[in-house]
């Protein structure tokens, strides 16, 4: 039987490496960290108050390349296109303050 004492010096290495988003429904989004971190630097350029306005903006701003990239139905990218889509306007639909962008 090992000491204890080995057992000691090992510490769990569970930890989540992940932040978890919250909005006003406790309802989490998780990403990883250094993703998590860009999105506040760039609430902060924008002047947004909220992560969630940073991630409306980005998805605003990025809907035209999605559409292009992913509308062709025969495309395997396809039904990955029309989960964005949902998941796009989950995020608008649940999102606590309207989009301030200067």
């Amino acid at each position: 039987m090992c000491p204890k004492s080995n057992y000691s010096n090992h510490q769990k290495t569970s930890k989540d490496r992940h932040i978890k988003v919250v909005d006003g429904r406790d309802r989490r989004v998780r990403i990883p960290v250094k993703c998590a971190a860009l999105i506040f630097e760039l609430s902060k350029r924008l002047g947004h108050r909220t992560a969630g306005q940073t991630i409306e903006w980005l998805l605003h701003e990025a809907e035209p390349a999605v559409t292009l990239a992913f509308s062709n139905p025969g495309s395997p990218c396809w039904l990955l296109y029309q989960c964005l889509c949902l998941l796009a306007i989950h995020l608008l639909h649940h999102q606590l303050s309207p989009l301030a962008v200067s």
